[in-house]
């Protein structure tokens, strides 16, 4: 393969037209080879305690191919950028830069893989400010057409589409390009109001799902209540001290009460094709059956101090606030 920029194209539409899954892996090879003077081994030198960095995957599941950044920076209309959300080493910013296509802006957790992107950059003469290190929950969001997320389901998910919906009520146009990572990422975006599906491009290396999906991302009301969509309300609470009230059915006591969960505590995931609440000890609360979700309320300092590490249910039983034991039997708190 010719390592110019002509080349490169013409490679990738050949590669776009006939794919398979190995060929397109070893071009992606090949390209890294070109661009990143320091790459080898470099994933094996990530190290962190935060699972949002995803220390220790292969290339293949860490990284998204560069004929799938190719065929979303030629969606783009000319002129506008992309934001690459947990870029990783940066592929499509490397692409852009050096084949001349619209502009990708690389935001990414960990520090070493940005210093390789980098590196990257300034051994092809670009401009290496493309390329950011941050963190996606804490940052704010540069204003741009299309956002490229591949990570699963969870807390820097909503963290960035709580943004992006708040983006929406005064930007004219943004859309989200997804690629499945968990089996259970476009599920939940599509039980999203506000969120409209405009296109698929197939996707170049194996996936949990084998395309990548466009968005359009439409306003919402920033007051959504959780009955009419609990997607959107769960999206735009992140912020808030909350305590979510669900039906329970005491084994002993013979009756149902009400068991009461700290909205921090909580994962609204897809389970079953349908949202469900998990906690943080993997207990799921499903929605749909006799744990429906009854009200949700202000979570007071006074009742807030009860929750530790323990997982032991709190309950609501008649007036008082109790602990359910492990064995079945409960203790008053309040």
């Amino acid at each position: 393969m010719k390592f110019s920029a002509k080349g490169i194209q013409q490679e990738i539409r050949k590669l776009l037209e006939q794919p398979e899954y190995t060929r397109n892996f070893a071009f992606d090879k090949q390209l890294d080879r070109l661009f990143y003077p320091n790459l080898k081994d470099a994933e094996s030198q990530v190290s962190s305690g935060n699972p949002e960095v995803y220390a220790g995957l292969n290339e293949q599941a860490l990284l998204t191919s560069y004929l799938d950044y190719f065929q979303i920076l030629q969606d783009l209309p000319r002129g506008e950028i992309l934001v690459d959300l947990g870029a990783g080493y940066a592929r499509g910013t490397l692409l852009s830069e050096y084949l001349g296509l619209n502009s990708c802006l690389s935001l990414e957790l960990s520090e070493h893989r940005v210093n390789c992107a980098k590196d990257g950059l300034q051994s092809i003469g670009a401009c290496s400010e493309k390329v950011i290190c941050t963190d996606l929950g804490a940052a704010e969001l540069p204003q741009a057409y299309g956002y490229y997320l591949y990570f699963p389901v969870g807390k820097v998910l909503n963290q960035v589409l709580a943004k992006l919906f708040k983006m929406a009520r005064k930007q004219k146009e943004i859309f989200l390009y997804a690629c499945e990572s968990h089996g259970e990422l476009l599920d939940f975006l599509n039980g999203l109001e506000g969120i409209l599906e405009v296109k698929r491009f197939k996707t170049s290396l194996q996936r949990h799902h084998n395309e990548i999906v466009k968005y359009k991302i439409k306003p919402i009301a920033p007051d959504i209540h959780w009955q009419q969509n609990i997607g959107n309300w769960f999206i735009q609470q992140q912020e808030r001290s909350l305590g979510l009230v669900f039906n329970y059915y005491h084994p002993l006591l013979k009756k149902e009460v009400e068991w009461l969960q700290r909205f921090e505590d909580l994962e609204l995931i897809t389970y079953q094709r349908r949202p469900t609440f998990q906690d943080r000890f993997g207990r799921r609360i499903d929605l749909y059956n006799k744990e429906y979700l009854k009200r949700v309320i202000a979570l007071e300092d006074e009742i807030e101090k009860y929750f530790s590490q323990d997982g032991i249910k709190k309950l609501f039983i008649d007036d008082g606030l109790f602990a359910e034991l492990k064995t079945g039997n409960y203790i008053q708190l309040l």
